[in-house]
C-alpha cells in the first residue's frame, strides 16, 4: 500500500501522535496509533482494504479492534478485526482531526 498526496494528512497524523493513544469517548476504550512505518504492513497482514476497501487501519487495540479513517470522507471508525465488517463498526469521529488524543 503506497499513500498519495490524498492521504498526506494521515501520514502527518500518525507521525505528529507516534507512541500516542485514541481514546474512544463513547466507550472509554484505547487504541494505540502504529507507526508510520508499520501502517503498510499492518494493512496488508490484517486485509484491511480486502474487508474495508475504502479505508486505511491507523490503530488498534492488540488484535480485537482496527481504528480506520475512510480515505474519501475522512470519517474514522473502530472495526472488530472478526468480522472485520462496515456493519460492526463504530464511528469515533467525522475526521482525524478530532479523535481525542491521550499519551
Amino acid at each position: 500500500m503506497e499513500f498519495s498526496k490524498n492521504n498526506k494528512h494521515i501520514v502527518e497524523y500518525c507521525q505528529s501522535n507516534k507512541g500516542k493513544h485514541i481514546k474512544c469517548e463513547q466507550t472509554g476504550t484505547i487504541y494505540s496509533i502504529w507507526q508510520i512505518e508499520d501502517i503498510p504492513k499492518k494493512n496488508r497482514e490484517f486485509s484491511v482494504q480486502e474487508f474495508l476497501p475504502q479505508y486505511v487501519g491507523i490503530a488498534s487495540l492488540g488484535i480485537k479492534y482496527l481504528v480506520a479513517v475512510n480515505l474519501y470522507n475522512g470519517k474514522v471508525i473502530s472495526v472488530p478485526f472478526i468480522p472485520m465488517d462496515i456493519d460492526s463498526s463504530i464511528e469515533l469521529a467525522d475526521n482525524i482531526d478530532n479523535l481525542t488524543i491521550i499519551d
